[in-house]
């Protein structure tokens, strides 16, 4: 649930149906690692992190877009993939190589559920609007593509 907060006053309390995403232990166990070495990295500095649980958050972050609609950026199970960490340096991050697909969520302005809308991989999100997400998608050589990405109405879990 996330709550809209007007500048009138009026609150509008948006809630959703969740099912937690379970956390694969190999996955957890590789951010495990990355915050042991992010410790490590840290010398003292840092006050120590939460523990993982065994599922994810309800969301990851939540946006707004240029029309008062609000996009929940949530998570999914994770599938194990290629490390893209290079190993070749000192101290070099420890490699993570579970992938969320990603998905958003989207609704009006009045708390209304739009649908989903589903990310490429290799997709950066710049604006988020009505119907549609705009972006930048990276070919297979980093070439840059302007992509429109629509929202699949009633879509989501």
């Amino acid at each position: 649930s996330f709550e809209i907060r007007r500048p009138d006053g009026a609150t509008v309390r948006v809630v959703k149906e969740w099912t937690p995403v379970p956390l694969h232990p190999d996955e957890k166990a590789e951010w495990e690692t990355m915050m042991e070495w992010q410790a490590e990295q840290a010398a003292g500095r840092a006050s120590g992190f939460a523990p993982i649980g065994d599922t994810k958050p309800a969301y990851r972050g939540i946006y707004a877009g240029l029309d008062g609609t609000i996009w929940v950026y949530r998570h999914a199970e994770a599938e194990k993939g290629e490390s893209t960490a290079s190993q070749d340096r000192p101290n070099a991050p420890p490699p993570i190589t579970w992938r969320e697909p990603r998905f958003f969520d989207a609704f009006e302005d009045d708390g209304t559920y739009l649908g989903q809308v589903a990310i490429p991989p290799r997709t950066r999100i710049l604006k988020f609007s009505r119907d549609v997400l705009w972006g930048v998608r990276a070919g297979e050589f980093d070439e840059q593509y302007v992509v429109r990405l629509r929202i699949e109405p009633g879509r989501g879990p």
